[in-house]
């Protein structure tokens, strides 16, 4: 069976690597496509994406009054670029939706349980951190 990884350059590190040999093996071949910058780049970049994550004011105590910044950045770009925003989302939280990442998360919890709405807001929470945290994962 073949497995298909979608990662940005930016995500790779030696961790990634290193997660990666654990999981397949060492002797496991790894094919490396470089694609070229999506039409959707065009529209609303990584660096657009970054932007309005970067709007959150964690200096509120609120939830809505801290990501209100960012909600009314992206309302004020066309429609394409919310579905461009919520794809780019979905993949982060898709690449920390890991089992290393579940077990890491699992130790601060009772019985190590890991609840899938708290696991995805944990990982929620990590992508709000903004691009330097996520390079770290």
């Amino acid at each position: 069976m073949t497995t298909v990884l979608n990662v940005s350059l930016d995500d790779l590190s030696s961790q990634f690597i290193s997660d990666l040999k654990q999981k397949f093996g060492k002797t496991t071949e790894v094919e490396i496509r470089l694609q070229d910058k999506s039409p959707a780049d065009d529209l609303f970049s990584e660096d657009d994406f970054w932007q309005v994550i970067d709007k959150i004011d964690w200096s509120e105590k609120d939830s809505e009054n801290k990501i209100s910044p960012a909600v009314k950045m992206l309302a004020k770009k066309p429609v394409s670029s919310i579905y461009i925003f919520a794809d780019r989302l979905s993949t982060k939280l898709y690449h920390l939706d890991t089992r290393a990442h579940a077990t890491v998360y699992a130790v601060n919890e009772p019985d190590n349980f890991v609840s899938a709405d708290d696991f995805l807001y944990a990982r929620c929470a990590v992508v709000a951190e903004g691009k330097n945290i996520m390079k770290r994962y």
